[in-house]
């Protein structure tokens, strides 16, 4: 179950069902995005997703992923998705994400391979980890003047 999850921010199948049971890792606020297989398109997002990186449900589906510019590099993109391939799942995988309006997030990634509308997809749920990922490195900063 996508446990914690407010209806509202479920993301649906066509036909209004429900997408559950898929991530049960899934928090409160974790923004999902279902995304082709070979990882060119969103197919769909979450209310989370579109709001933290701040798109619009019209950009997902008229734009490819490249050209929503996701993700920092192409190789970025295929690690998960080859990960996901291999295993059928990813868990906590660390990554960055570019928003909307260019800015960097650091991430951890989950992933599941699930069929979308009769085809292969993938289910990715991202957790914007930017705040700590800053923290340590400025404590790391502190430590390397501190030696």
């Amino acid at each position: 179950m996508l446990a914690g999850l407010y209806e509202a921010d479920l993301i649906t199948l066509s036909g209004g069902v429900v997408l559950n049971a898929l991530l049960p890792s899934a928090r409160d606020g974790e923004r999902l995005r279902v995304m082709s297989a070979d990882g060119s398109r969103l197919l769909e997002a979450n209310r989370s997703y579109l709001r933290q990186f701040g798109f619009q449900r019209e950009e997902i589906e008229q734009r490819s992923i490249d050209q929503l510019r996701l993700w920092p590099s192409r190789a970025e993109r295929a690690k998960v998705l080859e990960l996901c391939r291999e295993r059928g799942s990813v868990r906590g995988l660390e990554s960055e994400m570019h928003t909307g309006s260019g800015n960097t997030l650091h991430v951890l990634l989950s992933g599941e391979t699930i069929e979308w509308q009769g085809k292969p997809a993938l289910l990715i749920a991202a957790q914007d980890v930017t705040e700590r990922f800053e923290l340590v490195n400025q404590l790391r900063e502190s430590q390397k003047m501190e030696a």
